[in-house]
């Protein structure tokens, strides 16, 4: 049996960003995406990626995909009057304390 579970972002309008930060937070630890902005991600040089093992690639390939998620989540969950301000930032600990 397959369930899918749906999650609806909070949208940050400004004036609750404590309410959102605190729901966002709780819904990225959930997903295992939080380390990715608490610690920061630093994609590393093709020299390093070719003298990684098989193990280490398929690691740095989930870290990947969670960088991609943590910053995606993080983007559809702002209001568009915020959006513009952050457009800027790389990764998700960027956006984060930007928007903190």
């Amino acid at each position: 049996m397959s369930s899918s579970w749906s999650i609806q972002a909070p949208t940050l309008v400004g004036s609750n960003y404590d309410f959102w930060s605190e729901k966002v937070k709780s819904i990225l630890q959930g997903q295992g995406c939080w380390d990715c902005v608490e610690i920061g991600f630093i994609e590393p040089n093709a020299n390093v990626v070719a003298a990684m093992t098989v193990i280490q690639r398929k690691t740095l390939e989930e870290l990947t995909q969670k960088k991609g998620k943590d910053k995606s989540y993080i983007l559809v969950s702002l209001d568009d009057s915020i959006f513009p301000e952050i457009i800027g930032a790389k990764t998700a600990k960027e956006a984060w304390i930007f928007l903190s």
